[in-house]
């Protein structure tokens, strides 16, 4: 796991006059006696703890989606507010002082809609990217992230290794409260010929929930067997992470409501039976 573009790791910090300790993975932190040797002209790291949390909680919920930004070089990656060409941190309270970066550090995480957005080419996998990116946090912010959207870009054909998936099932499985959203750039109604787009969900319905289908094929029955063992398939199967087509649109906390093409519409209202699956796939993912 690579450490360069760690988020949320703590910096090494001395003794605070004020301090801030996790407890029992809740953010709860406690006001410790300020000594005279140790003065401080902080209103806000004179507030109590319980307050304080409520001010870091307030400061760091985005309404807006919150994108990963990898870093070029050896600096940190960063949590930006998406869509506004900028690559600045949106928590700018860790860098006020060294007790506020012990506070607040990775919290954005806990109250933000958080996006890992990459192609399953050359690394950048999504899946791949956020778990490196756990790696790389403090063990006491591994659970910290509570709505996370995992987004391939593009057209490109390629599934990610069946073992990303499983290690993210792992995640969901250990943070019960967690939601991890898979969009599959490739999985799309509309820029897709139907019979594409139905064998494609059809394949990831039977690969990894090992749904029953009529639309899979005998060379993608091999397929799947090869991407992904049938003894992982009840280590995938958790109900907080969902693979959705790429018209599921992300807006603040959750999903907006998903739109397939009149075209499209008119196509499915010929066949009954499919457009069941289809609209199953659209509303619950996969």
């Amino acid at each position: 796991m690579a450490g360069d573009d760690a988020f949320s790791k703590a910096m090494p910090l001395p003794p605070p006059a004020l301090g801030a300790r996790m407890n029992d993975n809740k953010i709860l932190r406690t006001q410790q006696h300020m000594t005279a040797s140790q003065p401080s002209s902080s209103r806000l790291l004179h507030l109590p703890g319980e307050l304080r949390n409520r001010i870091y909680t307030y400061t760091l919920t985005s309404e807006r989606l919150l994108v990963y930004v990898k870093p070029d070089g050896p600096k940190k990656g960063s949590l930006a507010v998406a869509n506004t060409g900028t690559n600045i941190d949106f928590n700018q309270v860790k860098y006020v002082c060294r007790q506020l970066y012990y506070d607040t550090a990775g919290l954005e995480l806990k109250y933000s809609s958080v996006a890992f957005n990459g192609t399953c080419f050359y690394g950048t996998d999504p899946a791949r990217t956020f778990l490196n990116f756990l790696g790389a946090c403090a063990t006491s912010n591994v659970s910290w992230p509570t709505n996370i959207i995992l987004s391939t870009r593009g057209m490109l054909s390629a599934l990610e290794p069946a073992g990303n998936f499983l290690r993210i099932a792992d995640f969901c499985r250990m943070n019960p409260c967690a939601k991890v959203d898979y969009i599959d750039g490739c999985l799309s109604m509309n820029r897709m010929s139907p019979c594409h787009f139905i064998r494609r969900a059809s394949f990831l319905a039977l690969s990894i929930r090992r749904t029953p289908t009529a639309f899979v094929s005998r060379a993608d029955t091999t397929r799947i067997l090869t991407w992904t063992k049938e003894e992982h398939v009840a280590r995938i199967n958790v109900p907080n992470f969902r693979i959705w087509p790429a018209e599921r649109e992300i807006a603040r906390r959750d999903a907006t409501q998903l739109e397939m093409s009149p075209t499209v519409k008119e196509w499915l209202r010929s066949r009954p039976a499919l457009q069941i699956i289809v609209e199953g796939w659209f509303e619950n993912g996969i």
